[in-house]
């Protein structure tokens, strides 16, 4: 089955562009910044990453406890 065609033409191109873009900044910084700058900071980015993911983590499972509940009480209705 063929599901581009359930997505508009814009947002394919969209998405396109944001992706050409982001790997576009991504080889620009590669070569813009020094290795040695981020070999120095690498501590932090690695905390920053791990503190997001915590955030994300919790938020997914806060979600999918309200989505449960919801499908909890409409089948004790049912």
């Amino acid at each position: 089955m063929n599901f581009t065609k359930f997505i508009p033409v814009e947002v394919r191109l969209r998405w396109i562009k944001v992706v050409l873009v982001s790997a576009a900044l991504s080889v620009c910084s590669a070569f813009l910044v020094s290795k040695s700058s981020c070999s120095t900071t690498g501590k932090g980015i690695g905390a920053l990453l791990q503190t997001i993911g915590t955030f994300y983590t919790v938020l997914y499972a806060f979600a999918t406890s309200v989505m449960w509940a919801q499908f909890t009480a409409i089948e004790n209705q049912i």
